[in-house]
């Protein structure tokens, strides 16, 4: 399988696989044609150069302990000062969010609604994190 970018909101769903040998000038230009269609909510570039497949489980946690979240009006419910991922606490240098994803609002069963964020550890680690429903995932890391 080839890796290609398709188009998409999320990082996971831009990953499109073809198989060996099956790219045809027409695969090309229906990529290029996904792609250059309008995705109100997706990640302008660059982009992560690690995209997780799976979501990557992780909290962000105030000075006073709490897990942040965002409220119903896009308002965050702390400052986000740690970063726990797989077990690891970090420190929260720098961030900036949240940018709503609002996705299918007319569909109960299919609507999505997320916020975007990015933060930088203490270490210079920038992540792309997502916090839906009250609960962190990490959507990718700019390594």
């Amino acid at each position: 399988m080839t890796p290609a970018i398709g188009g998409g909101r999320w990082l996971d769903e831009r990953q499109v696989w073809v198989p060996w040998g099956d790219r045809l000038p027409r695969d090309h230009r229906t990529l290029a044609a996904e792609r250059a269609r309008p995705w109100p909510g997706s990640l302008p570039d660059p982009l992560p150069a690690t995209v997780f497949t799976a979501p990557v489980a992780v909290e962000v946690v105030s000075a006073s302990g709490v897990t942040v979240s965002v409220d119903d009006r896009g308002q965050l419910t702390g400052t986000p000062t740690l970063l726990i991922e797989t077990g690891r606490r970090r420190a929260v240098a720098a961030w900036a969010g949240p940018w709503p994803v609002i996705e299918r609002a007319w569909d109960a069963a299919r609507a999505r609604r997320a916020h975007r964020f990015q933060v930088v550890d203490a270490d210079q680690t920038a992540w792309l994190l997502v916090c839906e429903q009250g609960a962190w995932h990490a959507e990718g890391r700019y390594d």
